[in-house]
């Protein structure tokens, strides 16, 4: 695995390029690329062949050592040689990661998942969309009392908290989303789920 720190150095020291120049060779070497490796859509096969999943594979890892990332901040380009890609890839086939959140009779372990995998997928789901400070509270535990899911995903965001509208990168985004974060609690305990994962908060959307 590349070391968190070397990412960083390499998005600081890396070939510098403009966002439009970047999509442009990465759109052309993906066109060059499906060529290459003669990938094909067929609309009549919802599943494709082992063929050509592995043609995908090994076009994407060279579309990765090829062209790299882009970092939009310092706008460079994070280059990987074709080992470091496979390495990675490899590590993670090898030892996926899984994670856990909420706790005690609340937690959920969410796993990598194969396509031949029998276990159920885990459920994650939140009361999306724009929500009104009066129904907030009981539409967010309409979701946690349903016993299948197992953990909030995002949940819904309030358009204003009285008169406040919250805006991104104020003070108002942060007061907004602490309400939020006490009201998600509550209906969690209402609904006998304390330590349910909570989702994320759209109504943060800059933290």
């Amino acid at each position: 695995m590349i070391p968190l720190i070397d990412f960083q150095r390499r998005s600081l020291t890396g070939p510098v390029m403009k966002g439009d120049e970047f999509d442009l060779e990465f759109a052309m070497k993906v066109r060059e690329l499906t060529s290459e490796y003669e990938i094909k859509y067929n609309p009549e096969e919802l599943v494709v062949d082992d063929k050509t999943a592995d043609a995908v594979f090994q076009a994407a890892v060279q579309l990765l050592a090829d062209v790299g990332v882009y970092h939009l901040d310092t706008e460079r380009v994070i280059k990987f040689t074709k080992e470091e890609v496979e390495q990675i890839a490899k590590e993670y086939r090898e030892t996926p990661s899984k994670h856990t959140f909420g706790k005690g009779k609340d937690a959920v372990t969410i796993e990598y998942r194969t396509m031949a995998d029998k276990r159920p997928p885990a459920l994650y789901s939140g009361s999306w969309g724009v929500a009104d400070e009066t129904w907030f509270t009981p539409y967010i535990q309409s979701f946690a009392q349903e016993p299948t899911i197992k953990a909030m995903g995002i949940c819904a965001g309030l358009a204003k908290l009285g008169d406040l509208k919250p805006k991104a990168g104020t003070l108002s985004e942060i007061h907004v989303g602490l309400w939020e974060q006490k009201q998600i609690k509550e209906a969690l305990q209402r609904a006998g789920r304390p330590d349910m994962h909570c989702g994320l908060l759209a109504t943060v959307s800059s933290a």
